[in-house]
């Protein structure tokens, strides 16, 4: 009997144990994930480093059901529960940076197309901030179906100022709120052309830039629209019906 008592004293201080390795393993992960951006100078670098942290929790839960069946309660319930917790934190973690990965790539590939649609080049240093896709994009005119928005930064100031100066001289551009841009754009894409931003109307369909398409048809069409402050490029992609 006394055996057996000094055998269960073992396995609580051995529970105790498990529970704050499963509990110290959540902020381990996002410590190594950190460093791992700090020393990879990359917004989302790759993270599988913190995958093998996994281990402690799946250990912990492991020791925790051996306790329960030797009828100890009490820490075995909440180290399988934050442990569990902690593994599911970990995994996501680990697969963020691939999945965000994946999604800046189609959002790459979307620029790309749209580059060659507009027939106007960007600046090769770009990354994609904001890439949606999809038909839920809150309140819009009824006319309009917006089917995909993107937010492309650029970095290396002799592209910028080339990208620029093609803007200012190129005849496919215009600047602020005119009469095409109101009747044309999206609730959103105003906005832009409130702050002075330029702007391309590009209609996919019949191949015309920045021209009111005839009455009686819908179009796809691409909005364009560059702010020189934030060196930042928005694109929708829209059907419009008139």
């Amino acid at each position: 009997m006394s055996e057996n008592t000094d055998q269960n004293q073992r396995i609580k201080k051995l529970s105790v144990l498990a529970l704050i390795a499963a509990i110290a393993s959540i902020p381990l992960a996002i410590i190594i994930a950190v460093v791992t951006a700090i020393i990879s100078e990359t917004f989302f670098p790759n993270f599988w480093g913190v995958i093998f942290i996994i281990i402690i929790p799946i250990c912990a839960m492991g020791f925790s059901i051996y306790a329960l069946k030797k009828n100890v309660l009490g820490f075995p319930i909440a180290t399988i529960l934050v442990g569990g917790f902690a593994c599911l934190w970990i995994a996501i973690t680990a697969l963020l940076p691939t999945f965000v990965t994946k999604i800046q790539g189609l959002g790459t590939a979307e620029v790309v197309d749209v580059e060659q649609a507009v027939s106007f080049n960007f600046p090769a240093s770009r990354f994609v901030e904001n890439f949606q896709i999809g038909g839920n994009f809150g309140y819009e005119k009824d006319n309009i179906d917006v089917t995909m928005i993107i937010e492309v930064s650029f970095e290396d100031a002799e592209e910028i100022a080339d990208f620029e100066s093609r803007i200012s001289h190129s005849a496919l551009w215009e600047t602020g709120l005119n009469q095409l841009g109101a009747a044309m754009v999206p609730l959103g894409a105003e906005e832009l052309l409130e702050t002075g931003s330029n702007f391309m109307v590009y209609n996919i369909s019949t191949g015309e830039y920045n021209i009111f398409p005839d009455w009686g048809n819908t179009y796809e069409c691409l909005f364009l629209a560059y702010d020189e402050d934030d060196r930042v490029l928005t694109i929708y992609r829209f059907t419009i019906t008139v």
